[in-house]
């Protein structure tokens, strides 16, 4: 995201210059002194590192559903078979 700064101003930075080392003196005489905010938000993306949680727990879950789905078909029965159990145990246990 690109943007454009206008209203800008140009300041001379004072430098102390040796023949070993140069520095700004530790008094600057910059009269105009005015602060600017402006908030900006920035959308971050997420990092495999936080979503690796919850991704893994939905994962689980569909694993999850994908066994007990084919487990709750098998184990419906047949009504006919029940009524022959019941015939075989009408027979045994009169």
């Amino acid at each position: 995201m690109e943007k454009k700064i206008s209203n800008t101003t140009a300041f001379a930075l004072p430098l102390i210059i040796s023949s070993a080392y140069y520095k700004i003196p530790d008094q600057l005489e910059f009269s105009e002194n005015v602060d600017t905010y402006e908030k900006l938000r920035i959308k971050k993306e997420p990092s495999v590192s936080v979503i690796k949680l919850p991704l893994s727990l939905f994962l689980l879950s569909i694993i999850l559903v994908g066994i007990l789905l084919p487990c709750t078909k098998m184990n419906k029965i047949d009504p006919e078979y029940i009524k022959k159990i019941r015939k075989r145990r009408d027979i045994f246990f009169f």
